[in-house]
Formats: C-alpha cells, sequence, structure tokens
C-alpha cells in the first residue's frame, strides 16, 4: 500500500542565496557528514604605503602588505550518510541533465532546465 506525501517549501524571513566556490568538512564522530560551504575571494592589502608628490597627487605605490586570499564560510550543513548519497544522486542527475543540454545547444536544438529535488 503507498501513501502520498505533500511537501511545501517554507523560506525563512532573511533567507537569500549565497555564491560558494568551495567546500571544506568530513565525517564527525556521529557518523554525520559535516559540510562547510566557503566563498574564496582576493582580501584586499591590509596596508599600501604610496609615495605623495606634486607630480604625483594620489601617490605613487611603493610597498603593499602581502596578498592574501580570504575564505568566507557561507553556511554550514551536517547531514546523514543516507541524505548525503540522495544529494550525490541528485547531484550527478542534474549534472547529466546539464551537459545532455550543452550538447543539444551545440546541435541547435532548444532545451531547458527543469530543476528537481530529491
Amino acid at each position: 500500500m503507498s501513501k502520498r506525501l505533500r511537501f511545501e517549501w517554507k523560506y525563512p524571513e532573511g533567507f537569500s542565496h549565497k555564491p560558494v566556490t568551495g567546500i571544506y568538512g568530513g565525517l564527525l564522530p556521529s557518523g554525520d557528514l559535516l559540510m562547510e560551504f566557503f566563498l574564496e575571494r582576493m582580501a584586499p592589502p591590509e596596508y599600501e604605503i604610496r609615495e605623495i608628490s606634486q607630480e604625483a597627487p594620489a601617490g605613487k605605490p611603493v610597498e603593499f602588505a602581502e596578498q592574501k586570499v580570504v575564505r568566507t564560510i557561507q553556511c554550514g550543513m551536517v547531514a546523514n550518510l543516507q541524505s548525503v548519497r540522495s544529494f550525490h544522486e541528485w547531484l550527478g542527475n542534474t549534472l547529466r541533465q546539464i551537459d545532455a543540454a550543452a550538447t543539444a545547444s551545440h546541435r541547435g536544438e532548444k532545451k531547458t532546465g527543469e530543476g528537481g529535488y530529491l
């Protein structure tokens, strides 16, 4: 006997999309997987020294602090391995759809993404 179950999506106040360029994490002692998504960007230098003169009122750069890359954690998630396997399957299927759409587009066919969920 099967049952139907209705799922509804609710967004909390203040919800926003966060750009991510990487992920860090690992297996927790509980057996769950910790995933911390981050945005990687070049940081402005901590300081800059400029030589000011009448010829160059805005100054000529003389010395900069060491260039740094900053990784800002955008969000963190903890998931059980069953959920992680579902994420992996969903992501694989989504990538296959994207690849198929790109191939169709190269052949001049129009194909649109449908999105998807687990």
